[in-house]
């Protein structure tokens, strides 16, 4: 019987469940994985195999005739094996073997011999100078191992390689085929009726014998996933859509083609025919004529015929390891509980989409404990037919809640979630959603990033509803030089925080405290229907953590928050409020590199529940405080994202630096996920830093303006490109500390250098604001027809920066950032579209009022002269400055010889913003200067006329 692992990547964290079956039949789930494989043992059970790809661990589940868990063993440290592909065997005295790739300073290929327990008995690792890796492995006639690889040498071709292994696992022989492979090449070994060995390997079916001699190689005409020996001692193969059978010397005798099918594996059954596995099972007859076909919405890697005549699946059902014993025609009579739409700890009030998987059972009951099962509560009664359910949570805070899916007329077949889960009030991660905008936020620090799918986690259109992903992460980074050390922290695919505060004596809280989970409020909550929704907001509302920081109205104007007098503050018409701390130094050190500072950060994220503008806008508003003893010099705050507009493969991104405006559109004007006319989505810094200036000015500070300071603007932007080597991810490590603090900085990081700047290709200028050109007018610098030679569409990040200052001991800063969405009439429209909505937001936040943005004026607290836009230009470019009082301006434009050639304002000017469009067609090519005296304010700029 061929025996055979298949791993499967995992992206979700959901929940466990197994479940009673039928005679003869069942459906399983068991833990967190995918099973590559499964092997009828001995006994009449079932082993089987699975992979964990991010956490490297291979799985062994051991079950009986009936698909009951008896055991489960975790391997760890293990790479990852062959695609789908993981092959367990059992021995004579029901032990167990298999074959890994162990990690360290080199690959190397393991062999595990285990008891009938599942307990180590001994492990062989085969030790080279070169990378390899263990794919597959068959057992000989001598009880010894015959191992198929690949091996990775320095500089040199991938190869295939055969290990030959006594019974005890000790090397008799290494061999080195010509075959090209490489560390995810499917490679397998099988034993043929002859007794030699057929591997199939990259296009090829390559015949050796019990030494590794050579035999014969045959090219195939396509890749498959899976072979298998027929009865005629030919052999059958099966690729993505396609059924392949050739004759015993590897000649293709016929190919048969199934469309909407990705087929993983194939076995020969009984009645000459076959039987493949992908999502469901497809049976063909013996010269591949479809004969019947049964779907499950889910992922299997391994079929199997069983001695009953039945068969047995082995896959992943929302990536939990799951078997499925069927009839000879494929039908399972049972019931499993697949998952809920999120982790393990569910907030009350929220609502879950709960899936289940049956076949043969017409309705089903759902039922809910939260006391252990000592009593249930009837969720609802459902129909099957779409297999999933939409509800509330309901209930009381517990940690002992199980659900349980059962068939309404036979209530013995049922299956129960096997691992308990919480519901609270409050979760670790929870989402606003009061208006267009879904977004995830973690008491971490994470941002954006959707914990129920390890995916996307901003969403738009459609609030709660949404589907569309736009954002697959971002957060706050900040850097800062602490003793002349470059100290980098914040969140990216990483966060450095822990929740919770920074106690008086220097030292973090416990972490795990429940009111260190993230609190929502919502204004309307009062009006909510009286279920627990409604309960939800009121808990919170009525245990608002206001002397954490959270904000909050001081009613008796004593300076500390006190409940039953003191209220919460509402932050728009939702607000979401946790508070962390920088003080776990294997969190940072994990993140980039960077010991802890003494930060703590407090965030407020809310937003609007509007149809105007503010419908498409969430704010996040960061406090951070330095309780260290220490001075960071130097410090930037910069916000991060890997922006993904639908398809994230398409996009461009950009910057205005007027606007304090960073911001990623689609290169095209139809996105896979989002049709025709895609938006555009910015990250504006509202109110940037405060620092010390001079007496005439303020800066906006917890709501307030405070005199002789003054807020920073935007002072760098990062445009950052996952494939193209101009300007790359920071890694993981220090380095990736050194490469955010160069990108804070306005310069860029490459693997060529340790810092280098942006270079405009149009001026030759270094800049800090890379692709700060206008993408609506063609002007300047950006993506696409405005950066000729420039990467192709693709994977971005971005970040938009302010800095540089001084963070003293006991100092706090205030930061606040808006995530702006806009839809225009194509892809480049939603780009002014944005900055309209910037514009208006702005205006909002200072001002209270939402304008239309053609109207829009902010009163300019200093004098100042703008670059103008585009530049270089040709023939027209716009000129913009603000004045803070009433002045005589002159605007005026001389060329290098200092002869005036235009005169843009002369004229008296009230407190405003302006600009001017000028036109140079009169002129001739070359460097001009342009000149602005309002009062006793005077400054010039260098503008460049090409034609």
């Amino acid at each position: 019987m061929k025996q055979t692992y298949r791993s499967i990547l995992l992206f979700t964290i959901l929940f466990s469940f197994q479940l009673f079956s039928q005679t003869n039949t069942f459906i399983k789930n068991y833990s967190r994985g995918g099973g590559c494989s499964v092997i009828q043992t001995k006994d009449s059970g079932y082993l089987i195999g699975s992979y964990l790809y991010y956490d490297k661990i291979v799985i062994l589940t051991k079950t009986d005739n009936a698909g009951n868990l008896i055991w489960e063993k975790k391997f760890e440290n293990l790479t990852e094996p062959l695609p789908y592909f993981l092959r367990v065997v059992q021995h004579s005295d029901e032990g167990y073997s298999f074959v890994g790739t162990k990690e360290g300073n080199d690959t190397n290929v393991c062999l595990y011999r285990l008891n009938k327990s599942g307990d180590t008995i001994w492990t062989k690792t085969y030790l080279t100078t070169a990378c390899e890796f263990g794919k597959s492995f068959v057992l000989t006639d001598d009880g010894g191992y015959l191992i198929a690889g690949t091996h990775q040498a320095l500089n040199s071709p991938d190869k295939t390689m055969i290990i030959k292994a006594d019974y005890d696992g000790n090397l008799i022989k290494r061999k080195l085929f010509s075959f090209p492979t490489s560390s995810i090449t499917f490679l397998d070994i099988q034993k043929t009726f002859d007794n030699n060995f057929m591997l199939y390997v990259k296009g090829r079916l390559f015949k050796i014998s019990d030494d590794g001699d050579s035999l014969w190689v045959k090219n195939l005409s396509k890749s498959c996933t899976d072979f298998f020996q027929t009865s005629d001692s030919g052999f059958v193969l099966c690729g993505e859509d396609f059924l392949m059978k050739t004759d015993k010397i590897g000649n293709k005798i016929w190919t048969k083609n199934y469309s909407n099918w990705t087929f993983r594996s194939v076995i020969q059954t009984e009645d000459g025919g076959f039987a493949l596995v992908d999502r469901g099972i497809l049976k063909t007859d013996a010269d591949g004529n479809k004969l019947w076909e049964i779907v499950i919405p889910n992922y299997f890697y391994e079929i199997q015929s069983t001695g009953d005549k039945g068969f047995i699946l082995a896959g992943h059902i929302n990536n939990y390891i799951s078997l499925i014993k069927t009839d000879a025609n494929g039908n399972a009579s049972g019931v499993a509980l697949t998952s809920f739409n999120d982790a393990q700890s569910c907030v009350i009030g929220r609502e879950y989409i709960f899936y289940w998987y049956s076949q043969s059972i017409s309705n089903v009951n759902i039922d809910l404990t939260t006391n252990g099962g000592a009593s249930w509560d009837r969720i609802a009664s459902v129909i099957p037919d779409s297999g999933f359910y939409k509800f509330a949570m309901e209930g009381k805070s517990s940690d002992k809640c199980k659900l349980k899916v059962s068939d309404a007329n036979n209530p013995t077949l049922f299956d129960e979630s096997n691992e308990y889960f919480s519901i609270t009030y409050n979760s670790t991660s929870d989402f606003i959603a009061i208006n267009q905008i879904m977004m995830f936020v973690g008491n971490n620090g994470m941002g954006s990033h959707d914990p129920r799918s390890d995916g996307a986690g901003l969403y738009w259109p459609g609030g709660k509803y949404a589907t569309i992903g736009a954002v697959f992460q971002d957060g706050l980074i900040w850097g800062g030089k602490v003793n002349g050390v470059i100290n980098v922290n914040g969140s990216t695919y990483r966060s450095g925080l822990q929740p919770g505060k920074i106690l008086s004596c220097g030292l973090p809280d416990t972490t795990t405290k429940p009111i260190y989970n993230i609190w929502k409020i919502r204004r309307d909550w009062e009006s909510l229907p009286p279920r627990s929704e409604r309960a939800a907001f009121e808990y919170n509302y009525d245990n608002w953590p206001g002397e954490l920081g959270a904000p909050y109205e001081d009613i008796d104007h004593d300076g500390q928050y006190t409940k039953e007098i003191d209220k919460p503050k509402y932050e728009g018409d939702e607000t979401l409020w946790f508070v962390a701390n920088d003080l776990d130094s294997a969190i940072t050190q994990y993140t980039y590199g960077s010991e802890p500072i003494g930060l703590e950060v407090q965030v407020t994220t809310y937003g609007y529940n509007r149809t105007d503008d503010l419908a498409d806008v969430v704010f996040k508003k960061y406090k951070i405080i330095n309780k260290s003893t220490t001075t960071v010099e130097d410090m930037y705050f910069g916000y991060w994202s890997d922006t993904d507009l639908g398809d994230g493969s398409d996009d461009y991104v950009g910057c205005d630096s007027i606007l304090n405006l960073g911001y990623a559109y689609n290169s095209s004007n139809n996105d896979q996920a989002y049709g025709a006319a895609p938006p555009a989505l910015g990250y504006f810094l509202l109110q940037g830093p405060t620092c010390p200036s001079k007496l005439s000015d303020s800066a906006y500070f917890d709501g307030r303006w405070v005199k002789e300071k003054k807020n920073l603007t935007m002072s760098a932007y990062a445009a950052i490109f996952k494939t193209w080597l101009y300007a790359l991810d920071p890694p993981i490590g220090y380095n990736g500390s050194l490469g955010f603090y160069y990108y804070l900085k306005g310069s860029r990081y490459s693997y060529q250098a340790p810092e280098l700047p942006y270079i405009d290709p149009y001026t030759g200028d270094t800049t800090k604001f890379p692709l700060s050109g206008d993408p609506v007018f063609n002007t300047g610098w950006y993506e696409g027809n405005g950066w000729p030679g420039g990467p192709f569409a693709g994977d971005r990040r971005h970040m938009i920066s302010s800095g540089p200052f001084n963070f003293a001991p006991g100092d706090t800063q205030e930061v606040v950032y808006a995530i702006i969405i806009g839809r225009g009439t194509d892809n480049i429209n939603s780009v002014k579209v944005l900055k309209d909505k910037t514009k208006a937001v702005k205006n909002f936040y200072y001002l209270g009022i939402l304008d239309d943005v053609a109207k829009s004026n902010f009163l300019p607290k200093e004098f100042k002269l703008y670059q103008n836009f585009p530049n270089p230009f040709n023939p027209t470019t716009t000129i913009k400055y603000s004045i803070p009082e009433r002045s005589r301006v002159e605007l005026k434009i001389f060329d290098v010889l200092g002869k005036e050639v235009a005169t843009l304002v002369n004229e008296e000017k009230s407190i405003g913003n302006y600009e001017v469009h000028f036109d140079g067609s009169n002129l001739s090519s070359g460097v001009y200067i342009y000149r602005l005296k309002a009062g006793n304010f005077f400054n010039t700029k260098k503008i460049v006329l090409i034609k």
